[in-house]
């Protein structure tokens, strides 16, 4: 399991817990999605 902290807007963070092996997400306190999106996008690849 991961835990990775995404910075959002100014001076606030997310949290996108996931699973290496199932590939499942869970994303918490997101203030914004664009962030949380290109995280993801670039995990992805």
């Amino acid at each position: 399991m991961n835990i990775d902290i995404i910075p959002c807007l100014k001076d606030n963070y997310s949290y996108v817990v996931s699973d290496n092996k199932t590939r499942n997400a869970c994303v918490i306190d997101a203030p914004d999605s664009i962030p949380i999106k290109n995280f993801l996008k670039k995990k992805k690849t």
